[in-house]
C-alpha cells in the first residue's frame, strides 16, 4: 500500500516534479495532494491535482487507481471532461515502482502534448456521457458503409435490435445499424459492411443527418449545448426532421420520439478513404 510518506519521498526523487505542501488520506484511505511538473528549461510549472486509491497500483473495472487532475488543460490530447490525463503506463504489482513509473509518464505528456504540442494521427472517439432514457440504456453499433456519403445528407435510418443486457446497473438495448436511405439523394442507399443475417432480421426506422462539422468541444467531447448543434444542421435537414417526427407522432404515438443518428466525416490513415462517424440519440 502507498503511504502519504512513501509518495512524498518518491516525489522527491524524481528530477522537475515537485511536492506542495504534502498528501492527505481521507477516511477511505484515498491520498489527496498536488504536485508541479517544470515545463522544459523555463520557470514555468504545471500543477496538477492527485489523487490515489487506496487499492494502488491496483485497477478497479480496469480503471486506474491514480489520477493526475488539471481542468486547464482540457484542449490538450489525453485530458477527460473532469480535466483528468487518460494514461496507459507499464503495470507493476507494487505501488513504489508504480508510482515513479506514473510520475514518468506525466512529465513524458508534458514534454510531448504540451510543450512540443504534438497531436495523435489516430482518432479518437468522441466522448458521450450516457443517459438514461426511460429508466433503459441504450448502444447502438456501426459499421462503415460500401459507399463513402456526402457531407450534408440526411434521411432514414434501418437498424436492428440484438440481444438485451445489463450495464452498469440498467438494462441495456442493444442495437445494429444496417443501412441509410438518403432522402437528399432520393433513392440512394448505404449499406454497412455487417453480416447478410443482420442485413436480413427486422428493422427498426429512424432520422439520420451527415453534419459538415464535428459535433465536438476541443475535438473529443460531445456538444451538449442545444445553440452549438442548432447551428451544424442546415435547414434542410431541420426541415426534414421536423416533417419525420411530426409524421411519425400522427401515426404511432407509441413509438414517439424516434432515434436520431448525427454523423461527421474523420479521415482515416494513409491511404484508406474517409468514413463517417456516428453518435445516435433514442
Amino acid at each position: 500500500m502507498l503511504t502519504a510518506d512513501i509518495a512524498e519521498k518518491l516525489i522527491s526523487s524524481i528530477e522537475g516534479v515537485t511536492l506542495i505542501g504534502g498528501f492527505s488520506t481521507n477516511e477511505e484511505g484515498t491520498l489527496s495532494g498536488k504536485i508541479e511538473v517544470k515545463v522544459g528549461q523555463e520557470i514555468d510549472r504545471l500543477r496538477w491535482d492527485v489523487v490515489i486509491s487506496p487499492y494502488y497500483p491496483l485497477k478497479n473495472m480496469g480503471l486506474a487507481s491514480i489520477q493526475f487532475i488539471s481542468t486547464h488543460l482540457l484542449a490538450y490530447p489525453h485530458i477527460m471532461e473532469n480535466g483528468s490525463l487518460c494514461m496507459h503506463t507499464k503495470e507493476y504489482k507494487d505501488g513504489e515502482n508504480q508510482f515513479i513509473c506514473d510520475l514518468e509518464a506525466l512529465k513524458d505528456w508534458v514534454q510531448t502534448y504540451y510543450i512540443q504540442g504534438q497531436k495523435d494521427a489516430h482518432y479518437e472517439h468522441l466522448v458521450v456521457k450516457p443517459h438514461l432514457v426511460n429508466h433503459q440504456q441504450y448502444s447502438f453499433c456501426f459499421a462503415d458503409t460500401r459507399e463513402v456519403m456526402p457531407i450534408g445528407d440526411f434521411g432514414q435510418v434501418y437498424y436492428t435490435r440484438l440481444q438485451t443486457g445489463g450495464y452498469a446497473g440498467w438494462e441495456i438495448n442493444n442495437f445494429v445499424v444496417q443501412k441509410f436511405s438518403s432522402q437528399k439523394d432520393y433513392k440512394k442507399e448505404y449499406t454497412c459492411r455487417i453480416s447478410s443475417i443482420y442485413l436480413a432480421l427486422d428493422t427498426n426506422l429512424g432520422i439520420y443527418c451527415l453534419l459538415k462539422k464535428t459535433p465536438a468541444v476541443y475535438g473529443k467531447f460531445i456538444i451538449e449545448d442545444y445553440n452549438q448543434i442548432n447551428e451544424l444542421f442546415s435547414q434542410w435537414q431541420k426541415d426534414y426532421i421536423y416533417n419525420f417526427s411530426r409524421r411519425l407522432y400522427k401515426k404511432d404515438k407509441l413509438f414517439f420520439p424516434c432515434s436520431v443518428a448525427i454523423g461527421f466525416h474523420v479521415e482515416r490513415s494513409i491511404g484508406r478513404l474517409c468514413s463517417s462517424r456516428w453518435t445516435i440519440f433514442p
